[in-house]
């Protein structure tokens, strides 16, 4: 398994497309910082993910439309789609 394939295996985000709630598992044995962008790379949210674990995140606040999770420190910048209703 390369390095891309690693870092998008690292964590799953459902459901999606969502409304209000997002849940994120990480598979990852650390804890990690994960960003969610805009379509032109804005930061909009940002917290921690804990090590092999799922995080309810709250998105009732962002827009209809297409955002990118992008895990911290990311230096290929891997960006998974989240899609919000």
């Amino acid at each position: 398994m390369n390095e891309i394939d690693e870092l998008n295996s690292t964590i799953i985000i459902f459901p999606n497309p969502a409304t209000s709630i997002v849940n994120i598992f990480s598979k990852a044995e650390s804890e990690m910082a994960l960003i969610i962008t805009n379509e032109i790379g804005k930061t909009i949210q940002k917290f921690i993910i804990p090590a092999d674990t799922t995080t309810s995140v709250d998105i009732s606040d962002l827009k209809s439309g297409i955002y990118y999770t992008v895990p911290s420190g990311n230096k290929t910048r891997i960006a998974n789609p989240l899609i919000k209703k």
